[in-house]
């Protein structure tokens, strides 16, 4: 999302929440905003939510740069990179900062002094940091900014009925149609995106075997076809993409979380056309 007003919390209280799955073992970002690190001369604000597999635990990171520099970090245990769908909620409020796994209250600490967001540099970022590293290779849900802290009960109500209480979302993404990360409305730019998500899998060992050259193969003759305005032929192409996931023979590698992503977005492009 592109910096907005609206959309930084500055000091006031917040509650971020939504869902995740991925069975990457690698450290991901599940959300990331206003801007990315510290650096020795230049103060910065940002708050982060990220899943380090290598760490077994989820962290978060609430940091007021500027003035007097505060940092509030908050680590839930365990990883959660099972390929089930997981919820995170994180809540600030002037009673404390707390960090929710699927609906329970996982770590908790002192209220965060100072504003977060600062002199943004930048947006809220969802399943990637602000520069594109540690890109979350599963998929996101229900993603939700709110102007109040949740309580508990509340947190735990929304993990189970996905219903958000009462008012005051600044943002909610239902992400009822997900496309591949990136795309827009644009059969072409949606295809292009699929392929970049395709690398990524292809890269962290998702893919693998002979299934790796057929769905790289069908997914290239897809874009072609599109690019020239072929639609029949590219409708195809994806087709036979999606049957390469549905049916993966031996000796290939292919994740659920992989083949589930890829042949969502496959079929969102097929339905543009």
């Amino acid at each position: 999302m592109d910096r907005a007003d609206s959309l930084e919390v500055g000091e006031g209280p917040f509650t971020i929440a939504g869902w995740f799955r991925t069975d990457d073992q690698r450290p991901q970002a599940f959300m990331w905003a206003y801007d990315q690190a510290p650096h020795p001369r230049v103060p910065v604000s940002y708050v982060s939510i990220r899943i380090e597999p290598d760490n077994n635990r989820i962290q978060t990171i609430l940091m007021s740069g500027h003035d007097d520099a505060t940092t509030t970090v908050l680590r839930a245990p365990g990883s959660h990179t099972d390929g089930q769908w997981h919820h995170l909620a994180f809540t600030r409020d002037e009673e404390a900062v707390t960090l929710y796994v699927d609906g329970t209250q996982t770590a908790t600490t002192d209220p965060h002094v100072g504003s977060i967001s600062r002199n943004a540099f930048t947006g809220l970022h969802i399943g990637q940091r602000p520069d594109g590293g540690d890109q979350l290779l599963g998929a996101v849900d229900e993603i939700v900014l709110l102007d109040h802290a949740l309580s508990a009960q509340e947190v735990s109500s929304l993990a189970e009925s996905n219903v958000l209480p009462g008012e005051g979302a600044q943002l909610h993404l239902p992400l009822d149609q997900v496309a591949a990360p990136g795309a827009s409305g644009d059969p072409v730019e949606v295809a292009q995106a699929l392929t970049d998500v395709l690398e990524g899998y292809l890269d962290a060992g998702e893919i693998d075997g002979p299934i790796a050259h057929q769905s790289s193969n069908a997914l290239d003759q897809a874009q072609r076809h599109l690019a020239d305005g072929r639609m029949t032929p590219a409708s195809q192409a994806l087709e036979r993409f999606i049957r390469h996931l549905d049916n993966p023979k031996r000796p290939d590698t292919l994740t659920e979380t992989a083949a589930a992503d890829l042949r969502e977005s496959a079929e969102q492009i097929i339905e543009m056309l």
